[in-house]
């Protein structure tokens, strides 16, 4: 009969990075498209649109001035910035929850976001 291991002594680090490593990647690991495109300026909500909606444009006023962000049909992009590089144009339209487009230089972030598996799970009865 073959004897049973014991844990060694970095055994229970093991355990733990395995463990950890899990987590961050259930975290992490993308939760299909998002509802709604959410815009925020210096880290406050300033507006919100449905993704489902018929696409239409709106403008954003920013630091350096508006931006013309195009939502619906699915997904979001910014179109027209007054910033020099038009990384956040170049960007490109995003649907996939969590995705973010950023204005660095006006300050402004749009971000997916809706319901994931994450938030299906609800402990309150």
């Amino acid at each position: 009969m073959k004897a049973i291991r014991t844990l060694g002594p970095f055994d229970p680090f093991l355990i733990l990075a395995v463990g950890a490593l899990a987590a961050w990647a259930w975290n992490a690991a993308p939760g299909g498209d998002g509802d709604r495109a959410v815009v925020y300026l210096h880290g406050k909500p300033v507006a919100w649109w449905n993704l489902s909606d018929p696409t239409r444009r709106d403008t954003v006023r920013g630091d350096l001035g508006d931006l013309v962000v195009e939502h619906g049909g699915g997904q979001v992009r910014i179109v027209e910035s007054p910033c020099p590089h038009q990384l956040c144009v170049r960007a490109g339209a995003v649907r996939a929850l969590n995705s973010q487009i950023a204005c660095v230089p006006s300050s402004v972030v749009v971000v997916i976001e809706g319901s994931s598996r994450k938030d299906a799970l609800d402990a309150v009865p």
